[in-house]
Parts: C-alpha cells; structure tokens; sequence
C-alpha cells in the first residue's frame, strides 16, 4: 500500500470511527480526502454503467435488426427473459427493452428501469444512423449530455401536448372583452392578471411568456382533474339563455297585444 492509499484509508477510517462517536476527531482534510474516495468509486460507476449501457444497447439494436428481417422474433426473446427472471424473483417486462434492462441491472427500482428502458428505445428509434456513425453508444450518449437528454422531448411537442390536453377539456368560462394592444393574436395562449368583482372580472394585466403558460397550462390541466368544473359559470352560454328568454318573453308580450286590441 502506498502513502496516498494509506492516508486516504486512515481518513476513511476516521470518517467511520466519527459516525459513531463525537469524541474520534475528524479534520477538514479528512472529509477532502473521503470526498475525492467517494469520487473515484463514483465516476468509476458512472463509467462502468456506460459501458454497460452500450453493451445493451447493442444487444437490443441487433435483436430489432433482426426481428425486422424475420431471423429473430424479439417476443420468444422477451418470453426467456421474463422466465429466467422468474428464477431470480425479478420482475417480469412488458416489452423486449424493459426485459434486457430489468435483467441485466437486477434490482433497480421500477422508475430507473423505465428510464434506461426508454432511453435504449429511443436511442435506436430516432438515433440509430447517429450512433453508427459515432461507432460507439456510450460515447455518443455522453456527447449529447445522457440518459436525461436524450428522453426529454423538445419543448415544442410538451407545449403542443400540454395545450392540446388542456383544450379537450370542458372550458370552465368564456368571456369576452378587449385586451387591447399586447400583441396576442387569436389563438394565441397567455395569463390574465385578474382580479373578481361582483360586477365581472377586472383585467390588470397580460403574461405571453412561454415558459409561465406552459406551467400554469400543467397546473390547470391537474387542478381541473381533481376539481369539479360544474361550479363555473359559462357567462357567453348564460348571456345567451337570458337573450333567449327575453326574446321569447317579447314575442308573447307582443302576442298579448295583438289578442287585446282583436279583443276591444
């Protein structure tokens, strides 16, 4: 054992003697030196994931290559996997990407397997051609900024998506009014800074910033879910009933007219 390796583990061992008791003295230096320990199992795992990562992704990009030829069938695949994970008392996948990932890793928790799942997916889905090209899955995930990265989806289809998802919905009010120049065009989706009188609802002010409707759009889209929407007034649709009474009440009150002067 060299000097360094030798100072790092009595530092180490410092650190453990310390969880345990106030009275074992832990120095600045100490926890330095733990740190930069804990760094190299760290990245050392970090790096070893990768690695493991792209050796599934091979795997799987192979078994859809040649599924799609119809040399393989990627279900009778999918099949073994779930038997050899009954024998493990892992749980049993759905699809082929899940199965190698759930089998490989073990005993991760569900979310990190659909994680590394939809990542492998997506990876030969979209990118495939890319990664040839890169010759090496790993590498080209780093590139790209990793697992995270690549199952984002680009802003423009969460906003499309949000919004399409909030307007199948029952609108819980609709007003009509002039907001005068603030470059919002039909169609387009903003905030109101309101404030509810018993007169009507006041507007003080109009927010078009992406990122702000986006995530009220998502916290509409909850708050509808859970609350019943039955309670709002739809102003246009009352509006029109009143018309529609009045009119209705004019036309007999006409027709009362009409019959009293045919009466005298």
């Amino acid at each position: 054992m060299n000097k360094t390796t030798n100072k790092v583990a009595k530092s180490d061992l410092n650190i453990q003697k310390a969880i345990v008791s106030m009275d074992v003295k832990v120095s600045y230096k100490d926890i330095y030196k733990t740190v930069e320990v804990l760094r190299e199992k760290g990245t050392t795992a970090v790096r070893h994931l990768y690695e493991v990562m792209n050796d599934v992704y091979t795997v799987y990009s192979l078994i859809q290559k040649r599924d799609e030829q119809k040399l393989l069938k990627s279900k009778t695949i999918k099949q073994r996997l779930n038997k050899l994970a009954d024998e493990k008392n892992i749980e049993r996948s759905s699809n082929i990407e899940t199965a190698l990932v759930r089998y490989v890793f073990g005993g991760l928790e569900r979310r990190q397997v659909s994680k590394y799942a939809i990542a492998i997916k997506n990876a030969y889905k979209l990118h495939a051609k890319e990664i040839e090209e890169s010759g090496d899955f790993a590498e080209w995930l780093k590139e790209i900024g990793g697992l995270t990265k690549l199952n984002s989806k680009p802003k423009i289809q969460v906003r499309n998506e949000t919004f399409d998802k909030l307007f199948e919905q029952k609108p819980l009010a609709t007003v009509k009014f002039d907001l005068g120049n603030n470059n919002v065009s039909n169609d387009d989706v903003c905030l109101l800074v309101c404030k509810k009188t018993q007169d009507g609802i006041i507007v003080y002010g109009v927010d078009t910033n992406d990122d702000r409707v986006l995530a009220s759009s998502k916290q509409a889209i909850a708050n509808n879910e859970t609350s019943n929407s039955n309670n709002w007034t739809v102003i246009e649709g009352e509006n029109k009933k009143v018309a529609q009474l009045k009119a209705k009440l004019k036309s007999l009150q006409d027709e009362m007219l009409e019959f009293e002067k045919e009466a005298v």
